[in-house]
């Protein structure tokens, strides 16, 4: 009778066992290694004896979820939701989700800035608001800002573009003989 001489190994769990040929593993260690990563071929190393086509079959069959397991799933899953909205009509194109995103954050910009305008006009004084608007293109800049960040501005914008558009050529009207009158200021 011929006695084989058992290995010490030390497992990544810090335990240490003596193990004959490819007999016993600490597959529990061995399962969180390839959860986090690791390559089947570095485990396999790691575990004298044991070969990657093992540890491949024994993370199938116990559904480990490896990083590329759980790629695959996710991709499954990304798939199955697109079919769902498509079937349902509810897909939209990625461009105009992400135009929607932004233009939601530049709402919530606008609003914080007005509150922010808000809240220091109203702790201004009568007497430093008369300091604040020494000019009339003071007066001008404080409305214009209150304009942009209410989106009046925008709206205005967005109307004279898309509504019916009316132009009178005062140089027209004067070389057709039409005289203005004259207003003394």
């Amino acid at each position: 009778m011929s006695k084989k001489k058992m290995e010490v190994v030390t497992l990544p769990s810090g335990v240490s066992m003596k193990v004959l040929g490819t007999q016993a593993y600490d597959w529990s260690s061995i399962r969180i290694l390839a959860e986090k990563g690791v390559p089947y071929s570095v485990i396999a190393k790691h575990f004298n004896g044991l070969d990657k086509v093992l540890i491949a079959k024994q993370a199938h069959y116990e559904n480990w979820m490896t990083p590329v397991r759980e790629s695959k799933m996710r991709r499954e899953l990304l798939g199955k939701q697109r079919d769902s909205l498509i079937k349902t009509g509810d897909a939209r194109d990625p461009d105009q989700v992400m135009a929607e995103i932004w233009q939601e954050r530049q709402k919530h910009l606008d609003q914080k800035a007005w509150s922010i305008v808000e809240s220091a006009l109203d702790g201004v004084t009568e007497e430093t608001s008369r300091d604040m608007i020494v000019e009339a293109k003071d007066l001008k800049t404080m409305v214009e800002v209150g304009r942009k960040v209410t989106g009046k501005e925008a709206e205005e914008a967005k109307d004279r573009d898309q509504g019916p558009q009316m132009a009178i050529n005062v140089g027209f009207l004067r070389s057709a003989g039409i005289e203005q009158p004259t207003i003394d200021v």
